[in-house]
């Protein structure tokens, strides 16, 4: 839903742009623009420089970078493991949990051959 919004604003936008401004084309002048992060978009305001209109340009959240993965537990047999990654762009600490492996059994027959099996 904010994608579909983002676009319609820019279309909007580029449609402000490129309409005439009086007697002139409007004229964009650049007064803010701030960068997109992990969670929200980012954006460049723009005003007319002829007749004032405000026109904006969006730009998509970036979403997380999450680095390496480090085990605080690892699975076992039994029991889940647990592990942990940072986003590389603003630290946010990102935790899951894995299954458990299970038990591998082995047989071994009369013959001395060893036969795995889960």
């Amino acid at each position: 839903m904010k994608r579909i919004l983002a676009v319609l604003l820019a279309l909007l936008c580029l449609t402000l742009a490129f309409t005439s401004c009086g007697n002139k084309k409007h004229k964009p002048k650049v007064v803010e623009v701030v960068e997109p992060t992990c969670m929200a978009m980012g954006y460049t305001e723009y005003t007319c420089k002829h007749c004032g209109d405000y026109v904006a340009d969006f730009t998509d959240a970036l979403g997380h970078a999450y680095g390496e993965a480090v085990a605080i537990s690892e699975e076992t047999c039994t029991s889940r493991g647990l592990y942990e990654s940072t986003c590389v762009r603003c630290g946010e600490l990102h935790k899951y949990s894995t299954n458990a492996k299970g038990h591998s059994y082995v047989e071994i027959s009369e013959n001395d051959e060893t036969v795995a099996y889960e």
